[in-house]
């Protein structure tokens, strides 16, 4: 009975200790990296960094434990107050294991003016649009060869270096041949003729108007006297101012026609 004891209790033992060592051999093998890690630069220093939607930090960045596969990444340039600086999106693949390193370049976004619009934009000497145009330049040393072109205007370089919020506004000089020239100046003469005499016109209508209205107050204070006196000669002056009177009102009907043809012509 005692050996029989004995050897019960020996395959108790083997028995709780088969399930031990089944448990630990798959911890053994499992692989020592699950996850990913992704180094984040940008061109702009503290760019906002989110992946899937979540914000992560600021450029440069290092994000650790990315679960494998693919990822949505968004990068918010830091001056959120100026429109022309944009974001960027991507999408980036990772491994389990993997140390990627990704860098972005917003580049400069510049909004070119022209007075008049409609001017084409030469960069170097390529064709990259016409005024109103938003320029993306990539990330370069200097600022470079920018020109304005418009048919009848002179070229005119664009400084870039003196933007207001990125915006640069040039105007364009205006190119005259000697036929425009002469054409131009014919057209001011005229106009000018023709401002000139409707200012005369105006000027003969008030004055022959006031002109007018002063024979008539004679006329009736000579003959408010003539009532009193009944003389010839009260008479006489009454039908003198009366006749000046007429007079000019009439050349003021005149001067008025004038006044209105010339206005209505212009």
């Amino acid at each position: 009975m005692k050996g029989l004891y004995t050897l019960l209790i020996g395959l108790l033992g083997v028995a709780r200790m088969a399930p031990a060592q089944d448990i630990a051999r798959p911890d053994s093998t499992a692989p020592t990296a699950a996850t990913a890690q992704v180094t984040i630069q940008a061109d702009v220093d503290s760019a906002v960094v989110f992946i899937d939607s979540v914000m992560t930090g600021q450029t440069p960045l290092v994000v650790k434990g990315l679960q494998p596969g693919w990822h949505r990444l968004k990068i918010v340039h830091p001056d959120v107050t100026n429109w022309l600086t944009g974001s960027i999106l991507d999408s980036i693949q990772l491994i389990a294991g993997e140390e990627k390193a990704v860098r972005y370049a917003f580049g400069k976004r510049y909004l070119i003016l022209s007075v008049p619009s409609g001017a084409d934009v030469m960069v170097g000497d390529s064709l990259h649009g016409t005024t109103p145009l938003v320029l993306t330049l990539q990330e370069t040393g200097s600022n470079p060869s920018i020109t304005l072109r418009k048919a009848g205007y002179d070229s005119a370089r664009v400084d870039l270096s003196e933007t207001q919020k990125g915006t640069k506004t040039v105007a364009l000089k205006r190119l005259w041949s000697p036929d425009q020239r002469g054409e131009d100046v014919e057209e001011m003469t005229a106009e000018r003729g023709g401002s000139f005499r409707a200012y005369l016109a105006g000027a003969v209508t008030v004055g022959f108007g006031a002109a007018a209205a002063y024979f008539k107050i004679q006329a009736d204070h000579k003959n408010d006297r003539y009532l009193q006196d009944l003389s010839s000669a009260s008479h006489s002056q009454i039908q003198v101012y009366d006749t000046a009177s007429a007079i000019c009102l009439a050349f003021a009907e005149v001067g008025f026609g004038f006044l209105t043809y010339y206005l209505l012509s212009d």
